[in-house]
């Protein structure tokens, strides 16, 4: 997107953002981005309609196609091992489990029954 020329490279120009792609930092700090404007989506109408969670991913996997995430980061390893189980975790204490039991009924019951 932005080239910058190079004194000190055999080649003419370098992207800005193919740098930035491979810093942690940026990675980092595009992800903590992403997931704020998903969290405040959740006060308009389509947000509230969608989660924040589900438009934080499609924020995520637009720069990714867009070139302004890499397809593959240390970052995300660091991110679906530690901070999702997290996330989940406190999801569930939100959670109401008497009426998560009353609503799905046989298959809750099928799903316990299943995951022992």
């Amino acid at each position: 997107l932005i080239s910058i020329p190079s004194q000190h490279h055999d080649v003419n120009t370098f992207s800005l953002i193919g740098d930035l792609r491979h810093d942690q930092w940026y990675i980092w700090t595009t992800l903590l981005w992403a997931t704020y404007l998903g969290m405040i989506s959740e006060k308009t109408k389509w947000g509230a309609a969608l989660s924040s969670s589900l438009v934080t991913m499609l924020i995520t996997i637009t720069l990714c196609n867009l070139g302004l995430l890499p397809s593959y980061s240390p970052v995300y390893n660091t991110v679906n091992k530690m901070l999702v189980p997290l996330a989940v975790s406190l999801l569930l204490f939100d959670a109401n489990l008497k009426r998560v039991i009353k609503h799905s009924g046989t298959l809750f019951m099928c799903f316990i029954l299943g995951s022992l």
